[in-house]
């Protein structure tokens, strides 16, 4: 005999809908990118940050959708202030 489940006013068993995808593209993120890439190689201070938010992994790494496509690189820096300076350049578009 067939386990059956227990039902409650508080939980519904069901499976979970597909995921969309994960977050939306920023056009904060859009518009660094295209920057960057009309001037490959070149290194440039792209945000100054209170904490580390992981903004230079997710643009070396692409999970920002906006450096998803090409290669680049990307590094932050301690100030005194303890803020933290985000550096980023686009390298070029083969990996």
């Amino acid at each position: 005999m067939a386990k059956v489940k227990e039902t409650s006013s508080l939980v519904q068993f069901e499976a979970p809908p597909a995921s969309k995808g994960g977050r939306a593209e920023s056009p904060r993120n859009r518009e660094i990118a295209e920057a960057l890439r009309g001037n490959p190689g070149e290194w440039a201070k792209v945000a100054t940050a209170e904490k580390n938010d992981g903004l230079a992994v997710r643009i070396r790494t692409g999970k920002a959708k906006s450096f998803a496509e090409g290669v680049w690189e990307a590094t932050s820096r301690s100030n005194d202030d303890d803020s933290i300076d985000i550096y980023a350049r686009f390298v070029g578009d083969t990996k």
